[in-house]
C-alpha cells in the first residue's frame, strides 16, 4: 500500500513539474492582437515609411510572429494595393514597410493582421512633392552716401581746409618770388649807384 501511495505521489509531482515548467508564454498568448503605430514618416513625394508595434490583447506581450498587411482609399477612389509588413531586423514584435501611393492627398489606410487577429485604422496625408524651402529677399531702395554739408556754429557752409591749401600755397609762392624779385632789383639798383660814383 505504501508502494502505491509513494507511486502516486511521484508521479502527481513529476506531472506538475513538467506543467510549471512549460513556457509561461504558450499558456497565456490568446487569438487576438493590439497594433499600433510606432512609426510615421515621410520617406517622399508620394511615399511612406509605416512601422506598426504587435502585442497580444491579454498579457501585453509582443508578437514575434505575426501576418501583417495594409491597404488604404485615398482622394477619387484611388487605392493602395495590399502590403505585406515584415519584420523589422533586431527588433521584436515591430513590423514595416515603405508605402508608394498613385496620387497625394488625406487617404485612410487599414492595417490588419491573422493569427493572431487584429485591425488597425490610420489617417495619413500624403505630400505631393518634398517639402521645400524658399527665402525671398525684397529688394529696398539703394542706400546713396553724401558727403554732409561742413558749416559753422551758424549752419553756414564753409570750405575745407583741404581746398584752401592750393591758394595758400600759390600765395606763398607769389610772395616768395615777389620778394626774390625785390631783393634783385634793390642790388642792381645798389651796383648801378657805386659804378656812377666811381
Amino acid at each position: 500500500m505504501k508502494k502505491l501511495a509513494t507511486a502516486v505521489a511521484l508521479t502527481l509531482a513529476l506531472a506538475l513539474g513538467a506543467l510549471l515548467a512549460q513556457p509561461r508564454t504558450a499558456m497565456a498568448h490568446n487569438d487576438d492582437a493590439d497594433l499600433a503605430v510606432e512609426a510615421q514618416e515621410d520617406s517622399g513625394p508620394l511615399a511612406l515609411d509605416l512601422r506598426i508595434s504587435a502585442r497580444y490583447t491579454n498579457d501585453d506581450e509582443l508578437v514575434e510572429a505575426i501576418d501583417l498587411s495594409v491597404t488604404g482609399t485615398g482622394p477619387g477612389g484611388e487605392t493602395l494595393v495590399a502590403t505585406p509588413l515584415a519584420a523589422v531586423p533586431d527588433t521584436v514584435g515591430l513590423y514595416g514597410a515603405e508605402l508608394t501611393f498613385p496620387v497625394g492627398g488625406a487617404w485612410s489606410l487599414q492595417v490588419t493582421s491573422t493569427d493572431p487577429a487584429g485591425e488597425l485604422a490610420i489617417q495619413e496625408d500624403v505630400p505631393t512633392e518634398a517639402a521645400t524651402t524658399t527665402t525671398t529677399v525684397e529688394a529696398g531702395p539703394e542706400a546713396t552716401t553724401a558727403d554732409p554739408p561742413i558749416g559753422g556754429e551758424d549752419g553756414d557752409v564753409v570750405e575745407d581746409d583741404a581746398d584752401l591749401l592750393p591758394i595758400v600755397g600759390g600765395a606763398l609762392a607769389v610772395l616768395v618770388v615777389g620778394g626774390v624779385v625785390v631783393v634783385l632789383v634793390l642790388r642792381r639798383r645798389k651796383a648801378a649807384g657805386i659804378d656812377d660814383a666811381l
